[in-house]
């Protein structure tokens, strides 16, 4: 692992930041545009945002990559430049800690998955999938993230593919593997916290994560069964709650902050290494958060 993780890797829980798409657009900064466009024609509310995160406590901040791989930038205005994303979300998560004034702050570089079905069930090959995640992870780490992260993971064998190919360019660089159980405690396919953490617990993944999913009750049921099949730090960054929709066709998460942090001494207790949101946190969430957990 990298120095600057190592030195607060002890210091447990760490406070990680909330939801990048979801509070951009609560804020109306997306107008419809995907985040990865934003980046170059309104970065600003990025670097607020993270700033805003920062100020509330986080430790760690998460860069605006999940979308920002070559394939699946392949079918956008930004096929051509999938590196040059990537460069820039770092570079203004730099410029928040830097404008910050927190150089202790760390960046997350995170993968969302790839997009696409696997053969044989969909077109796209082993081969092409991996190539995808060493491009986009090469890049974030010669961009100078700290850790790299693997989000919202639900298929079992892409998320093999995607440690092995980051491996394959790095053996040293701290790694996230987190999935996401949407379908309360099992991914679409099917995966389950225990199953996860069987095979992920002999691979080169040094941290296992929850991240988004269903109700925050559901999500801290999967965090106890995570726990009791695995020994590696936990990272558990779940969703506010459910969404609502509203009359407009908006997603509208109604849990306020000090609800959705009260029970986090449980989730600490219950074996959460990291502590952060997904869909719907705010940075008034992660400072409730904060305030719980007194960092």
């Amino acid at each position: 692992m990298t120095n600057r993780f190592e030195k607060i890797k002890h210091n447990t829980p760490i406070l990680l930041d909330g939801g990048t798409n979801s509070n951009l657009r609560l804020r109306k900064v997306l107008d419809g545009k995907p985040a990865e466009q934003m980046l170059f024609e309104n970065p600003a509310p990025f670097i607020q945002l993270q700033k805003d995160f920062i100020a509330a406590g986080a430790q760690i901040i998460l860069t605006a990559t999940f979308n920002a791989s070559p394939l699946r930038l392949e079918h956008t205005n930004l096929r051509f430049l999938p590196e040059e994303v990537n460069q820039q979300a770092v570079k203004l998560a730099k410029q928040a800690i830097a404008e910050s004034n927190k150089p202790h702050v760390l960046i997350a570089g995170t993968m969302g998955p790839c997009g696409q079905m696997l053969t044989p069930d969909g077109n796209t090959s082993p081969q092409i999938c991996m190539s995808s995640y060493q491009e986009q992870a090469q890049t974030l780490i010669e961009s100078g993230v700290d850790i790299l992260m693997l989000e919202s993971q639900f298929d079992l064998n892409e998320a093999k593919l995607a440690v092995t190919s980051i491996r394959e360019i790095d053996t040293t660089i701290p790694l996230i593997v987190s999935f996401s159980y949407d379908q309360g405690n099992k991914t679409i396919l099917g995966i389950t916290p225990k199953k996860m953490a069987q095979t992920f617990d002999s691979m080169e993944a040094d941290i296992l994560g929850i991240n988004c999913g269903k109700s925050v009750e559901e999500n801290f049921e999967n965090l106890k069964t995570l726990r009791e099949n695995t020994h590696k730090m936990i990272l558990f960054k779940p969703n506010v709650g459910l969404p609502q929709t509203t009359p407009h066709w908006e997603t509208d998460f109604k849990t306020d902050p000090q609800e959705f942090a009260a029970n986090a001494p449980l989730w600490r207790d219950a074996g959460a290494d990291l502590i952060g949101g997904c869909c719907g946190t705010t940075p008034a969430h992660i400072q409730a958060l904060a305030k719980q957990l007194d960092k």
